[in-house]
């Protein structure tokens, strides 16, 4: 369930031309686009889904697994944060599904309050929060989601 609006977002994005493109304007930009949200769903997101599906299995949680796992998280927010710097989106001069997609994972995780926070976070409060918050896009989202029921 965590992933599957990857896959939503594509469709609407290729069903919906005429809108702003969530995945890019050219090939470059698809694919540092899908760079991003491969890098969130693996790197970002890796860390809490070691530790959660340990804990769904009953399994035992040690420290070091809980150390590593903090450790890779902070490191992927670290890039992430390197990534941002100077920059208001992930690519280009729009939201993108990477945007969108890392926010997400990033707010997930810290929802999960599995880890310490890294300090780079709060770096990338701002770009979060505009994510998250972002009714411009989100009116977009639900028009062609709109549309797309009119049409069946």
């Amino acid at each position: 369930m965590f992933f599957l609006y990857a896959a939503i977002l594509r469709y609407l994005d290729a069903d919906f031309p005429d809108t702003p493109r969530l995945f890019g304007d050219s090939h470059a930009q698809q694919w540092e686009i899908e760079d991003w949200e491969f890098f969130a769903r693996v790197d970002l997101a890796r860390p809490m889904m070691e530790v959660v599906h340990l804990k769904v299995y009953g399994k035992e949680v040690g420290a070091k697994l809980m150390q590593r796992c903090s450790a890779n998280f902070a490191e992927a927010v670290t890039k992430l944060a390197a990534k941002m710097s100077g920059q208001e989106w992930l690519v280009g001069e729009r939201m993108s599904a990477a945007d969108i997609t890392a926010a997400a994972v990033l707010t997930r995780v810290q929802n999960a309050e599995l880890f310490p926070l890294p300090a780079a976070i709060s770096e990338l409060a701002s770009w979060q929060n505009r994510v998250m918050h972002f009714d411009g896009e989100m009116r977009v989202l639900r028009g062609k989601a709109e549309r797309l029921r009119d049409v069946k």
